[in-house]
C-alpha cells in the first residue's frame, strides 16, 4: 500500500485559512495537538462531520469533530484550489452539486458568499447564495439590525433609513423645456465638417468672382427668355 505523505501543519496561523488573529466571522481559535484553528473553519469544512461519543477520549476531538478526520480533510483540500486567491487547502466548496467552487472561509465572505450555521452547515457561492426578500421585515424594525454571528449590522444605516421611509409613488411628468434643449436645434446652427471650424481670430479667405455666379446667370437667361 502507499504511504501517506506527512501533513505539514501552519503553525502560526489557522490550519484551514492561515489567518494568525481571530475575527467574529472566523471565531475564536483553537489551540490543541499542536495546531491552531477557527471554529467557523471546523464548521463550514465541506468533508467534516461531528461524529464524538462518549466511550472515547474527549482529547482526540475538537468541537466533536475528530482530529484524525480533520487532518484527513486538510489532506483533501490539497487538491483544491481556492475560485478566490487561487492556493491550495480551499476546503469549503458550495453545496450546489452542479457548482465546482471551493474556497477558503474568509475568501468565501470576500466573494460575497454565505454559509449557515446550522443543520449541516452548507455554504453557497455568490452565485447560488439564497436572496431574502427583507423589506417587510426591516420596516417593522426601529433599529438597524444586527447578524447574531458577526455582530455587524445587517445592513448600512443609510440604507435602513431609506427603506423605512414611506414609498410615494409620484407620476413622471416629462421635462418639456429639457426635451426642447435636446431635440430641437440651435438657430442657425450648421453641421459643418471638421476641416471647416475655423478659430474666430483666424481670418478668412475671400475669393473674388470676375464672373458671374450660376445664380445671376440663370436670371439673366429668364429675363431675355421673358423679353
Amino acid at each position: 500500500m502507499p504511504r501517506k505523505k506527512s501533513l505539514k501543519l501552519n503553525n502560526t496561523g489557522c490550519i484551514f485559512c492561515s489567518e494568525v488573529d481571530e475575527y467574529p466571522l472566523l471565531g475564536p481559535i483553537i489551540e490543541k495537538n499542536g495546531f491552531k484553528v477557527h471554529t467557523n473553519c471546523i464548521f463550514a469544512a465541506s468533508g467534516l462531520s461531528q461524529t464524538n461519543t462518549e466511550n472515547e477520549s474527549p482529547d482526540d476531538f475538537i468541537l466533536g469533530f475528530a482530529v484524525s478526520s480533520i487532518l484527513n480533510e486538510l489532506r483533501r483540500g490539497r487538491s483544491l484550489k481556492c475560485s478566490v486567491c487561487r492556493l491550495s487547502g480551499a476546503c469549503v466548496g458550495c453545496v450546489v452539486s452542479t457548482c465546482h467552487t471551493t474556497f477558503h472561509l474568509p475568501c468565501l465572505i470576500k466573494a460575497q458568499g454565505i454559509t449557515i450555521f446550522e443543520g449541516n452547515f452548507p455554504s453557497y457561492c455568490r452565485r447560488h447564495a439564497h436572496r431574502q426578500d427583507l423589506d417587510g421585515w426591516l420596516a417593522q424594525c426601529k433599529e438597524p439590525p444586527s447578524c447574531c454571528v458577526c455582530l455587524f449590522s445587517v445592513v448600512p444605516d443609510k440604507d435602513f433609513e431609506s427603506s423605512c421611509l414611506p414609498i410615494r409613488r409620484q407620476k413622471s411628468v416629462p421635462n418639456h423645456s429639457l426635451a426642447k434643449k435636446e431635440i430641437v436645434p440651435v438657430l442657425n446652427e450648421i453641421r459643418r465638417t471638421r476641416r471647416s471650424c475655423v478659430a474666430p481670430s483666424t481670418p478668412k479667405r475671400i475669393t473674388v468672382s470676375n464672373g458671374m455666379s450660376s445664380v445671376k446667370r440663370r436670371y439673366s437667361q429668364s429675363e431675355q427668355v421673358l423679353f
